[in-house]
């Protein structure tokens, strides 16, 4: 065994380190600052610079993956998560988490959670094992302009056990899927308008 107070340096580069600064610690540090840490906890931290590029896979001819793998026994724990926090309070988080075969062990879902201001983390929605999509009660999906700047050119709402389908400021229109010509169309001023067509009933 080789026993060391403290840390290990580079020669000629002293500023670069491996480190023990207390009991079951482990630290990497270079150009002086402190760059990854495993503490006694097994959390693991990597502090990064101003580039902000973080934790990055570098890959030949293959993907690289993040895998998380837990054996989780009950429906609905989470196997893996992604947080984002904000000065430690987590405003978001992507769950991946069982689905109810718990003795295979082989489905599951995707759940998306944020936070209000001076509110809880809440599910916002959810992709099931079999694909569908839920959005949490009293959401809407929304559709931008293309400009991402704040304006709402229509949303499909549920609330009430009503669906509540809005568009934008030319309304609501219906087209054929391969000509994409308008069919019918819904104004602003509650016009209900046909494009060369029948109304059939």
């Amino acid at each position: 065994d080789v026993s060391i107070a403290d840390k290990i340096l580079h020669t000629d580069d002293t500023n670069t380190s491996i480190r023990f600064p207390s009991d079951d610690t482990f630290t990497v540090e270079t150009a002086g600052a402190e760059r990854f840490r495993i503490a006694s906890d097994s959390n693991i931290t990597q502090t990064i610079d101003s580039d902000g590029d973080g934790f990055t896979i570098t890959a030949g001819d293959m993907k690289p993956m993040l895998t998380g793998n837990s054996n989780r026994s009950a429906h609905n724990n989470t196997i893996f998560g992604i947080s984002g926090k904000w000065n430690n309070t987590e405003i978001g988080r992507i769950a991946f988490e069982a689905g109810p075969d718990t003795t295979n062990k082989d489905d599951g879902k995707i759940r998306f959670y944020t936070r209000p201001s001076g509110g809880a983390l809440t599910k916002r929605f959810e992709i099931v094992d079999d694909g569908k999509i839920t959005v949490a009660a009293g959401s809407d999906i929304r559709f931008t302009n293309g400009t991402w700047t704040g304006e709402v050119a229509g949303k499909i709402q549920h609330n009430s056990n009503n669906l509540y389908i809005q568009g934008g400021t030319g309304g609501i229109r219906f087209r054929h899927a391969s000509s994409g010509v308008n069919q019918f169309s819904m104004t602003n001023g509650g016009n209900f308008e046909i494009t060369d067509g029948d109304l059939k009933i």
